[in-house]
C-alpha cells in the first residue's frame, strides 16, 4: 500500500506538474517518506530506528503524532523559522508545533499544487543554501511539496511536517542517533548551562541557529566565546560582534523577550567583544544576557 501511494506522489510530480489526486493519500506518514528515503540510500537494507524524545521546558508531547516538538531537533528549529520568515505563522517556537498544516496562508493563493510547489522550493533552498543541508535523496523536495499538500488534506500539523523534514534532509553537524542520547547523558560541570533558566536554552537555540556552533546542551556551556564562527567571516570584531548582537536580538524577539534597557542589543555586541577578548564561555555569555532580557514565561 505504502509502494502504491508513494508511486502515486511520484507520478503526479513527474515535469515539475502534481497530476495526482492527493485526497487519495489519506494514510500518508512520516514512514512512507522513510521507506523512499532508506531505499534511495541504501536499497539493499536499511534498518530505520526511531530519534529518541527529548523534553525541554520549551517541548510539548503530542500523543496523537508519537513525537516532541523540541528544540533540541535541528529539523524543528529551522522548520519552525524559516516558516516564519516566509510569513506562514508568526508564532513562538513553542506554540508552533500545534500550527496546522492547512492554516498557511499559502493555500489561500488558490492552487494548492502550485502552492506546495512554491513553498517546497523556497524551504528546501533554505534548507540547502543557508543552512548548508543534505538532500537525504535528490528526491527531497518533490517529496517535501507532497508532505505539504498531505498535511493540508489530512489535518496534520508542523511537528508532523517537521518530522518529515527531519528525514528528508540532514542538516550540518547532525547526529540523530548519537547527539541527543549524548545529551541526555550528560552530566552538568560547573561551566553548564542550566534547563531551568529560560536565558540559557534560549541562548543555545540561538546560536545553533545562527551556526556559531552546534554542540549539545550539556556540553555548550564550556564552549568559548572566541570559537564562534562569525568571528572567521573576515570582519573587524566590532562589525562581527554588531552582527551577531542583532541575529541573536531578533531571534530573542520570536522567541517573546523583552528588552531589560534600551541599549539592550548594543550591550549584547559589547558583550561578546568582552567575552571573545577576555577567553569566556557560553555560560558567562548566557549569564550576561539573561540581564539584558526578559524572555517569555520568566
Amino acid at each position: 500500500m505504502k509502494k502504491l501511494l508513494m508511486a502515486m506522489v511520484f507520478a503526479g510530480m513527474a515535469g515539475g506538474t502534481y497530476a495526482a489526486d492527493f485526497s487519495d493519500l489519506q494514510n500518508f506518514k512520516v514512514s512512507d517518506i522513510k521507506m523512499i528515503v532508506a531505499a534511495d540510500v541504501a536499497p539493499s537494507a536499511v534498518e530505520l530506528t526511531n530519534t529518541p524524545e527529548v523534553f525541554y521546558p520549551e517541548s510539548k508531547s503530542d500523543t496523537n503524532n508519537g513525537t516532541a516538538w523540541t528544540n533540541s531537533n535541528l529539523a524543528h528549529v529551522k522548520t519552525w523559522i524559516h516558516l516564519r520568515v516566509l510569513e506562514q505563522h508568526n508564532m513562538v517556537f513553542r506554540d508552533a508545533g500545534d500550527l496546522k498544516v492547512s492554516a498557511f496562508p499559502i493555500w489561500l493563493e488558490g492552487n494548492s499544487h502550485r502552492s506546495a510547489e512554491q513553498l517546497a522550493t523556497m524551504l528546501d533552498s533554505f534548507f540547502c543554501n543557508l543552512d548548508r543541508a543534505k538532500r537525504n535523496t535528490p528526491k527531497s523536495r518533490d517529496l517535501l511539496a507532497g508532505l505539504l499538500l498531505a498535511g493540508r488534506s489530512n489535518g496534520k500539523d508542523v511537528r508532523w511536517l517537521a518530522d518529515g523534514i527531519d528525514e528528508l534532509y540532514n542538516f550540518r553537524g547532525e547526529s540523530k542517533q548519537t547527539v541527543l542520547k549524548e545529551q541526555l547523558e550528560q552530566t552538568p560541570g560547573a561551566d553548564a548551562l542550566d534547563r531551568s533558566r529560560r536565558a540559557h536554552l534560549t541562548v543555545w537555540t540561538t546560536l545553533l541557529v545562527t551556526d556559531q556552533f552546534f554542540e549539545v546542551f550539556g556540553k555548550s556551556g564550556q564552549r568559548e566565546i572566541a570559537a564562534f564562527s562569525v568571528w572567521r567571516e573576515g570582519n573587524s570584531p566590532t562589525r562581527a560582534s554588531n552582527q551577531l548582537a542583532d541575529r541573536m536580538d531578533a531571534v530573542f524577539r520570536v522567541h517573546g523577550a523583552k528588552n531589560n534597557y534600551p541599549e539592550s542589543r548594543a550591550n549584547l555586541a559589547r558583550l561578546l567583544v568582552a567575552g571573545r577578548d577576555g577567553g569566556k564561555n557560553v555560560r558567562w555569555l548566557a549569564d550576561g544576557i539573561d540581564e539584558l532580557y526578559t524572555f517569555w514565561k520568566e
